[in-house]
């Protein structure tokens, strides 16, 4: 189809209510279509108007896309505005604007033309201009208040260098010589201006009533005492070196010296001021004098005084299976320990093991109670239990063994046992258990499983 120029005019609303194409090969008639959609099967350089849109499209030469067909020329005046794509440069124009412009700076004597003072002072709003033949300049003015311009740092300090007369003020009195600035006076005079003494001739005996005499008895009794001394207090000496010169000595420097943290046999009290230790350990140390020594004063350890002294334990442990429900089989199993209601420092509990913190010898006492649950038969059974210490790796601890019998239908029954084992420090011990003749549901009971634990000695 030969080249087509559109024209839309869109300086008014309009409706266009067909839109068609002049096709000058088919006879000069116009063709096209419109709707809300395009086409479905649209040919090559086919138009087609949008009703939806208000808009005409051409179908591209490849038949690939819609074309927008746009108006020739639409409202523009942004473009032409300062910043717009198409500025335009007022520089040069003829004519005058419709609005007053602001004016840029400029100089009063090239911009502006002549004018009457009074056509001036019509214009200045916070003064009244005079002109300078005016009579009013050769009277006198009195100034405006301006005193702070000549005191001390002002813009036009007054300098009192040379002035006459007596200031109306005291003035504090610069720093001077007591013998040049000042007339002379009597000595009662001068007492009467000081105020925290009293001055004598030079010719009046002196006497110093808080001095330490030689040959006053009493004077030093009546001075304030001192109970506990400390090493930087001071003692005045004279110096038997030093022809008995006065010096100061502190109690830390005297001959042997003051320890004022030591322990004394005549005072009360001074133990028990001392920290406590809770629970006292083997390794702890106790003072003692040697009575095999003449008595000499020497260091014991708790763990070695006749019979194990300290290193008993006699605060018992107890650990508890609360929870219960495990089914003791054929197979030998570790009985849940889970709670520690009775606890010490010498032991802790984790995932059923009880770890020892203390080397020592340790009596352990177990009990296991068990339900027999959803039988009622005659077959008889027992169940063992025992403790186990990982003394080189986990073996049965000797003589803690305990056994018991029952039947199905006695519906549970318990079993316990003890043993004295020395351990160390980091061994664990756990709590044992099997079924030796099978005998189904046997469950442990919970919170009666218990295992109590006592350190008795070294």
């Amino acid at each position: 189809m030969p080249a087509i120029q559109v024209i839309i005019d869109d300086s008014t609303d309009k409706t266009i209510a067909g839109v068609h194409v002049y096709d000058r090969v088919n006879g000069g008639t116009f063709i096209g279509s419109s709707g809300s959609s395009f086409p479905v099967s649209p040919a090559a350089k086919e138009w087609f108007w949008r009703s939806d849109e208000d808009k005409l499209y051409r179908r591209n030469n490849g038949n690939t896309a819609w074309d927008t067909v746009v108006a020739s020329v639409g409202a523009h005046a942004a473009t032409h505005q300062n910043g717009g794509a198409d500025e335009v440069s007022v520089a040069g124009l003829s004519g005058e604007l419709a609005d007053d412009q602001p004016p840029k700076t400029h100089a009063l004597g090239t911009a502006h033309s002549t004018d009457t003072l009074a056509n001036l002072n019509a214009k200045v709003t916070d003064a009244t201009l005079i002109d300078t033949g005016d009579s009013r300049l050769s009277d006198d003015r009195d100034p405006n208040a301006h005193a702070a311009s000549h005191q001390n740092v002002g813009a036009d300090e007054i300098s009192v260098a040379g002035l006459s007369g007596e200031l109306a003020d005291d003035q504090p009195p610069k720093t001077h010589a007591l013998g040049t600035a000042h007339s002379t006076d009597t000595l009662a005079n001068l007492n009467a201006k000081v105020t925290d003494a009293t001055l004598d001739d030079s010719g009046d005996p002196r006497t110093d009533d808080d001095a330490i005499h030689d040959d006053v008895t009493g004077e030093i009794n009546a001075i304030s005492a001192k109970s506990s001394l400390v090493s930087n207090d001071i003692f005045l000496i004279e110096d038997s070196a030093a022809s008995y010169a006065k010096k100061k000595v502190t109690v830390a420097n005297l001959p042997g010296g003051v320890d004022t943290t030591a322990i004394h046999k005549a005072t009360s009290a001074e133990i028990s001021a001392i920290t406590e230790k809770g629970t006292p350990i083997a390794a702890d140390l106790l003072l003692i004098e040697d009575s095999a020594a003449s008595n000499a004063k020497k260091r014991v350890q708790i763990g070695n005084l006749p019979g194990g002294g300290g290193d008993t334990d006699l605060k018992a442990a107890q650990f508890v299976d609360s929870t219960g429900n495990q089914a003791i089989t054929g197979t030998a199993l570790t009985v849940n320990i889970d709670s520690n209601p009775v606890s010490d420092v010498n032991y802790s509990l984790a995932s059923d093991e009880i770890t020892i913190n203390s080397d020592g010898r340790y009596e352990i006492i177990w009990t296991i109670v068990y339900d027999i649950t959803n039988t009622t038969g005659a077959t008889r059974a027992s169940v063992e239990g025992w403790i186990e210490d990982d003394i080189g790796g986990y073996a049965a601890t000797p003589g803690s063994y305990g056994r018991c019998y029952h039947r199905e239908a006695s519906g549970g029954s318990g079993l316990n046992g003890q043993c004295v084992v020395d351990l160390s420090d980091g061994d664990k011990i756990r709590l044992r258990a099997i079924q030796l003749v099978y005998t189904t549901n046997i469950d442990t009971a919970a919170s009666r499983s218990a295992l109590t634990i006592k350190k008795v000695g070294p």
